[in-house]
């Protein structure tokens, strides 16, 4: 069942079920999954490669390792869209944490958000090499599956179509890598405190309104000073 939706023998039936499930994982986003399921498909190939004895099984075998390889590079891309997720709710603690911290921890506070969003986009960048190293070796071991298929005389196989989608994967993983690291980029630049006195109000500079307000309550406070002063003056004429 498995094995004939990769086209690959019959006898391949544990290996194609451990790719597919890995495959159905990656699409429910389930990377715990995913993983899960790599690793069991590729200690089931070693036995694969055992058995291996003619130019077809080991076009089945390449085929079936490119296209994990195609999966392991999405699920790198994946991690690192969850990197991304990490890094946003990290500057949102930052956002909150530097803004409530005293002016002497405040620099100590700062390093530290610094440090760790160096180190998230570390990580972003590394997921993305490793993302391309995965595609290379999908790309490299479906050209292996198509000379071993010529060699058998099989036509109908999945490895040039496999290859064929990684020169996709190949060309678009550093754009990916790039794409995110612009991301983070934006996400973990400082929050912009506007200046109250450039905002405007009904048309008013902010200035203008509390220049009024300051005015008006200057006049308030000293409004009985006034008028106390007024009547010592009339007294004093009386």
């Amino acid at each position: 069942m498995y094995a004939e939706t990769f086209k690959v023998q019959g006898w391949m039936e544990t290996q194609a079920k451990w790719l597919r499930w890995a495959m159905q994982s990656l699409t429910a986003r389930k990377l715990e999954d995913v993983r899960y399921n790599l690793q069991k498909f590729w200690e089931s190939l070693s036995d694969a490669k055992g058995r291996a004895a003619k130019p077809q099984d080991w076009g089945d075998i390449m085929t079936l390792d490119a296209q994990s390889q195609w999966t392991l590079g999405n699920l790198y891309q994946n991690d690192q869209a969850d990197m991304l997720k990490q890094l946003n709710n990290f500057m949102l603690a930052r956002n909150v944490g530097v803004a409530m911290t005293g002016p002497i921890l405040m620099s100590t506070a700062a390093k530290y958000f610094a440090a760790g969003t160096t180190e998230i986009r570390s990580k972003i960048e590394n997921l993305g090499a490793s993302a391309s190293a995965a595609f290379k070796a999908q790309s490299n071991l479906a050209s292996q599956a198509e000379a071993e298929y010529r060699k058998a005389g099989i036509q109908d196989n999945q490895a040039r179509s496999t290859g064929q989608v990684a020169s996709y994967a190949v060309t678009g993983a550093p754009l990916e890598t790039k794409n995110n690291l612009r991301q983070a980029s934006t996400i973990a630049k400082p929050p912009e405190i506007p200046n109250p006195f450039s905002l405007d109000f009904l048309g008013f500079p902010l200035w203008a309104w509390i220049a009024g307000a300051a005015g008006i309550a200057l006049l308030v406070a000293t409004g009985p000073t006034v008028v106390m002063a007024s009547n010592a003056y009339r007294k004093a004429t009386a």
